[in-house]
């Protein structure tokens, strides 16, 4: 299929007339242009990629008429104001990639109509407020990224019902309150990123059932209480970072079951007693760091 291109000199009312367009590409262009409202009078598009160019101002509300679109890529410009509730009408929309631009404002709730929507990304904003529960409608998501924004308040317990999830990023905010544990339920989630936030209270012994989960980082909040053992249920795990929070108690020689595991960080707590021996049968380990902590020397022979 022919992909037509979009240059500074093409008239944006122009745009509107070619209604028989279903992709749209914009090449790299090397001043600043916003984005024509008149994209919003091409029916039949379906995959609008304007990435990686310098685009600026608004996105316009009218992107919303789109109804056949089914990608809108968006990422690294320079692009400001809100995101516009409108693109909650996109019905058939499956990859929304609005990251690396300078967007303000709450994420609309609006976007957690997108029922067949499979990529969320809008990380590397600068967005406020909360994330909105509705996100939790979005049963066919597979990547939620909210990473590096500035973002507050608690993480929805309504992110549990994403069961098709595999990517949940949420790291870089100034999110608070509790890990809900109804992040237990995410049976596909391989990769699940809550650093750099002000989280509280215990892990969710729930996490324990993420039996596909790959990485789980926690560091650098305010967690509180011991490491569940439930941890050491999961198979799968290749990364496990709680280093730089509040957490107490033993470390749980269930850990040592985790055969996959390479990287291991629980530094910058206050764990206490003796090391365990079952740290020892970790052979895939490449990486251990259990400083700024309380520990007990004990016997390592093993590992």
């Amino acid at each position: 299929m022919h992909t037509p291109r979009v240059t500074r000199r093409e008239h944006s009312a122009s745009l509107g007339r070619l209604g028989n367009w279903q992709r749209l590409t914009c090449i790299s262009t090397s001043s600043a242009v916003s984005i024509p409202p008149a994209l919003g009078k091409l029916a039949a598009l379906q995959d609008l990629n304007l990435d990686g160019n310098q685009l600026s101002g608004p996105i316009p509300p009218e992107l919303g008429k789109l109804t056949a679109l089914v990608q809108l890529q968006l990422w690294n410009n320079q692009l400001s104001g809100c995101i516009p509730p409108e693109l909650g009408a996109l019905s058939e929309l499956q990859v929304l990639a609005l990251h690396n631009n300078k967007l303000t404002g709450p994420i609309p709730v609006e976007l957690g109509r997108l029922a067949v929507l499979e990529y969320l990304c809008l990380g590397g904003n600068e967005p406020t407020g909360a994330i909105p529960p509705e996100l939790g409608n979005l049963a066919a998501l597979q990547t939620l990224n909210l990473r590096w924004n500035q973002l507050s308040g608690p993480i929805p317990p309504e992110l549990g019902k994403l069961t098709a999830l595999v990517q949940l990023q949420l790291w870089n905010n100034q999110l608070s309150g509790a890990i809900p544990a109804q992040l237990g339920a995410l049976n596909s989630v391989t990769w699940l990123d809550l650093s750099d936030n002000q989280l509280s209270g215990p892990i969710p012994p729930e996490l324990g059932k993420l039996a596909a989960l790959a990485t789980l980082n926690l560091r650098n909040n305010q967690l509180t209480g011991h490491i569940p053992p439930q941890l050491g249920q999961l198979g799968a795990l290749k990364t496990l970072d709680l280093s730089m929070n509040k957490l107490d108690g033993h470390i749980p020689p269930q850990l040592g079951q985790l055969g996959a595991l390479k990287y291991l960080f629980l530094s910058g707590n206050k764990l206490d007693g003796a090391i365990p021996l079952e740290l020892g049968n970790l052979a895939a380990l490449q990486a251990l760091n259990l400083g700024w902590n309380q520990l007990s020397d004990s016997s390592m022979d093993q590992c």
